[in-house]
């Protein structure tokens, strides 16, 4: 490849903001930095620097004496205090912490460990259920329960230097995080990331977007299994010793009501849904939002209406990002610099940012001219693991990453996305592959056959939506096959609708034509 088509250098990091070695001392330099301040807020709870620290030794222990270095903790937990606590501890431990959507499918979760089996399962409570069948399903894997809020005895010590010594060797060069994304075969695959990646990539977030040591509050509602809510919401706050308030979920009224109490400084968001769910809440109106400096969305389209409107009524800008489980940051929309319509901003620090043409990839597109939008730089992943090709890495031979979306840059370095290579639909930040989706709805008893394509939203940016064949001689239920898919499905995977067809169109070279399928879609459901 060539030179980068924008023509401007790589940003840097900001030269104040410390470089801790790994994950592990990224913790231990907040906790010896301010030991009382409230380290994190969770249903009116909160836990201060010294009691996450000495909890998060006391687990590291634990696992350091049941893991293997570089083994593998999955914990399919939901937003709450055991998943900080579990993340932190895998890191110190030097293991491989593996972050489960506790919502998932019982086939789901068995699947994304098809190649090899995790070594421990952390839950809590409210995950138990899934952990007992993730270990059922992955060969009997140890189960651990975790209760991050009962009593624990403060023996006095020193806090950041339990965690350090838990694993004293530990090398900023180590895998830490294995966090599962689809691929373009449509199966899910883990992405890995070094302790020196994730901490170059809260370094960058915290640089882009001017975040201030000491006293910050960042309100988060996304999911800590997501690469989003780990890799800011969780980090963010945390590096910089500030105060990390976390919702189990997404509710407007009570995110209202918490970014008011808590005075939140910044609002991590998600996908344009929830910031439209907060203007249209009947609380707005009268929820001070005055302290809020910094809202941020990404995900899914953020349309340039919406974007208006919050910056009118609560007189702080939204500013969207671009990223994904293989890298984040990659491109956002710095605080200091002017925002332009539907655009993601310009690269973050360490980015190096290429577009390709999306036939001949060896050949760069000049300014304006859509192409295959590639990257390169320190928090992009290490690569594929758990691979049943462990030679798909997922990354060139000169370590670019080529992200199957289609963009452009203006004469200014701007990014524009447009659309996008691969048959993924983008659910609201959620990466949704048809052949997961059309798998499943194929186990239905009255389906023969099954084709799922995306359909237009303007704020999730897209939903699923199939079209199915009934078997020979019978008749499907519509109503009763989306139910079943509500049951048996994660949210943002089920269908908003569905056809049923007498076959689903084909090419000549007998190939399904999902091109055909979209017109199908178009002309039925326009207007």
């Amino acid at each position: 490849m060539q030179a980068a088509t924008s023509g401007s250098a790589v940003a840097q990091v900001a030269a104040h903001l410390h470089t801790p070695a790994t994950l592990a001392h990224l913790l231990a330099h907040s906790v010896a930095r301010a030991p009382d301040r409230t380290a994190l807020v969770f249903g009116g709870r909160e836990t201060s620097y010294r009691e996450l620290g000495l909890r998060v030794a006391a687990l590291a222990r634990e696992l350091r004496q049941r893991v293997p270095r570089g083994g593998i903790v999955a914990a399919p937990l939901a937003n709450s205090p055991e998943c900080v606590v579990t993340a932190f501890a895998a890191f110190a431990a030097g293991v491989r912490y593996a972050p489960l959507n506790p919502f998932y499918g019982r086939s789901e979760l068995a699947t994304l460990f098809r190649a090899r089996a995790p070594d421990l399962i952390v839950h809590n409570r409210d995950s138990a259920a899934a952990a007992r069948a993730l270990a059922e399903d992955t060969g009997g894997a140890a189960l651990l329960e975790l209760d991050a809020t009962a009593p624990f005895e403060d023996d006095g010590g020193d806090a950041a230097g339990a965690i350090l010594s838990v694993c004293p060797d530990l090398s900023p060069d180590e895998p830490a995080l294995l966090i599962f994304t689809g691929g373009t075969t449509g199966l899910s695959k883990a992405v890995e990331h070094s302790h020196a990646g994730m901490v170059f990539s809260v370094r960058a977030h915290c640089t882009g977007w001017e975040l201030r040591y000491d006293v910050e509050r960042i309100l988060d509602v996304a999911p800590l299994f997501h690469i989003w809510g780990l890799g800011f919401a969780m980090l963010a706050p945390l590096y910089l010793a500030s105060t990390l308030i976390l919702l189990p979920r997404y509710q407007p009224e009570q995110v209202l009501q918490q970014l008011q109490r808590q005075r939140a400084t910044v609002f991590a968001g998600g996908p344009a849904p929830i910031y439209a769910g907060l203007l249209a809440s009947p609380e707005f109106a009268s929820t001070d939002l005055g302290h809020l400096t910094l809202a941020l969305t990404g995900g899914s389209p953020c349309p340039q209406p919406l974007r208006e409107a919050w910056m009118q009524k609560v007189g702080t800008p939204l500013l969207e990002g671009w990223g994904m489980s293989e890298g984040a940051p990659l491109v956002y929309n710095w605080r200091s610099r002017p925002q332009r319509p539907s655009s993601v901003g310009h690269p973050a620090p360490g980015i190096e940012l290429r577009l390709v043409d999306v036939v001949d990839p060896s050949r760069p597109v000049p300014v304006g001219e859509p192409g295959e939008v590639c990257v390169r730089g320190p928090q992009v992943m290490r690569g594929y693991r758990l691979q049943e090709n462990p030679a798909e890495t997922g990354l060139d031979a000169d370590g670019w990453l080529h992200s199957g979306d289609v963009g452009y840059l203006d004469a200014d370095g701007y990014l524009y996305l447009v659309d996008r290579m691969k048959e993924m639909i983008l659910v609201g930040g959620y990466n949704v592959y048809p052949r997961q989706v059309e798998d499943h709805i194929r186990q239905y008893p009255d389906v023969a056959d099954v084709a799922v394509v995306g359909i237009p939203d303007p704020y999730l940016g897209e939903n699923p939506y199939a079209f199915v064949v009934a078997r020979r001689g019978g008749s499907v239920d519509v109503d009763a096959l989306l139910a079943w898919c509500q049951e048996t499905l994660v949210k943002y995977k089920r269908p908003v609708g569905i056809q049923v067809l007498d076959e689903l169109p084909r090419t000549g070279a007998n190939k399904l034509d999902k091109r055909r399928l979209r017109e199908i879609l178009k002309a039925t459901t326009s207007g």
